[in-house]
């Protein structure tokens, strides 16, 4: 932003928020300093008598797609194009209303049953999906250019899921972050083996080839004659360091062939700390 931008961003704040409403919200500094958005403000809205927070963001791009997701606090945060003309922000949320109330509905529901199903609630009952052992609260988005696929980011500490403009099915949403975390998982995975190729003296006879195996009884097997590698997928629950250690720990029995004693020398030369990791897992 030049400075003639930042003048011309305080004006127009002014224009919407009066001094008092500002004041009383403590939010004008806010938006000041947030450089995401052009405007941030809280609109009164009732879901079926319900007071429900609901936020309006304008973006400072014309290209942004409308927008509205619901938070693991219920509360709705509605994204809108820069050259929204805020004048009609009431009839727009009311025209909004049935997908509101759907992406509201669903985030309801998700906090009590989808939580509890594959994405974890956990430390102190926060909601969230467990990510290498950190706590991602659990956002929903919906726009209707998304429509009909779902697709979850972990972005700024946060997993945020996109579902179709109609709400999506909570199956959907369990199956969406349950690939995506896999996937992730797998990609840690493999650049860990890659990078542990180069830290043992010796390489394997068998190159190793990766699989996901659900219900797997431990958190990687490994079968030594074809030289294929199978992982949890709940592998992804761990911290990252669990899975480093999976990844040389695999890699050095293609290399050890199962010898106990070698294998321990091995580990402790390429990952001198790989005890401290395989002891999350109690073996």
């Amino acid at each position: 932003m030049t400075k003639k931008d930042i003048e011309q961003y305080e004006i127009d704040v002014d224009d919407i928020f009066d001094d008092d409403l500002a004041d009383d919200h403590g939010l004008k500094d806010e938006f000041l300093t947030d450089q995401s958005a052009a405007e941030v403000y809280m609109k009164p809205f009732k879901i079926h008598g319900q007071p429900i927070e609901l936020f309006i963001h304008r973006s400072m791009f014309k290209e942004v797609n409308l927008s509205i997701e619901a938070r693991a606090d219920l509360s709705i945060h509605i994204t809108v194009p820069e050259d929204f003309d805020l004048e009609q922000t009431d009839q727009a949320v009311e025209t909004l209303r049935p997908q509101i109330e759907a992406v509201y509905e669903q985030a309801r529901i998700a906090n009590d049953r989808l939580l509890s199903m594959w994405v974890l609630k956990t430390m102190d009952d926060s909601d969230g999906v467990l990510f290498f052992g950190q706590l991602y609260p659990l956002h929903y988005k919906v726009g209707e250019w998304y429509k009909p696929y779902y697709r979850v980011d972990f972005e700024n500490r946060e997993c945020v899921i996109t579902v179709p403009e109609d709400g999506g099915e909570i199956i959907e949403m369990v199956k969406a972050i349950t690939k995506e975390l896999e996937a992730r998982t797998q990609v840690v995975f493999e650049s860990y083996l890659n990078y542990y190729l180069t830290r043992f003296e010796e390489l394997p006879e068998k190159m190793p080839t990766i699989q996901l195996v659900e219900y797997l009884p431990t958190p990687t097997s490994v079968d030594l004659e074809t030289g294929m590698i199978s992982i949890n997928p709940t592998l992804s629950q761990f911290p990252e360091g669990c899975v480093e250690y999976c990844a040389a720990s695999a890699l050095c029995r293609l290399i050890d062939l199962g010898n106990q004693k070698l294998h321990e020398e091995y580990m402790d030369k390429a990952m001198p700390d790989w005890r401290r990791w395989a002891s999350e897992f109690e073996i």
